[in-house]
């Protein structure tokens, strides 16, 4: 099930949203994993900067169904986030950070899973409610468990 996790960064430890496992590209794409990628991806490219889409024209559900369509757009997500300069892994996919670090023990580039909650809690911030409450309790359908 989709968690919240601590994400540890220079001695300073925040709460972020989760995958257990991968959504995307040759994922187990969970059904509860991928409707929290489609609500953050939702959030991160319309209320965000780089503004990927406009999500009225579009308006895919959150379903928890992971397709081409859904593949399309986090991939032109990916590619945006990469156009001003964020080094994020590109493969295709939106991989649990581990470990609460923000970046890979291998490829040193950042979790899409900790961009994505990024732009999420900008976004809601700048709709003047706090990121403390999270998903669960702005409208998403999205059930989420306290890791730990």
């Amino acid at each position: 099930m989709a968690r919240v996790d601590l994400l540890h960064g220079r001695g300073l430890q925040h709460l972020f949203y989760n995958v257990d496992a991968a959504v995307g590209k040759n994922a187990p794409n969970r059904k509860d994993d991928v409707m929290l990628v489609q609500y953050l991806l939702k959030n991160a490219t319309t209320l965000g900067f780089p503004q990927v889409f406009k999500w009225n024209l579009l308006n895919y559900p959150i379903a928890g169904l992971w397709d081409k369509n859904w593949q399309g757009l986090l991939s032109a997500y990916i590619d945006a986030e990469a156009g001003i300069g964020n080094k994020m892994v590109a493969d295709g996919r939106v991989d649990p950070a581990l470990t609460g670090r923000i970046t890979g023990p291998v490829h040193h580039r950042q979790y899409v899973i900790v961009v994505l909650n990024l732009k999420y809690s900008i976004a809601i911030a700048a709709l003047g409610t706090m990121f403390a409450s999270g998903p669960r309790h702005d409208g998403s359908p999205i059930p989420v468990r306290a890791h730990g």
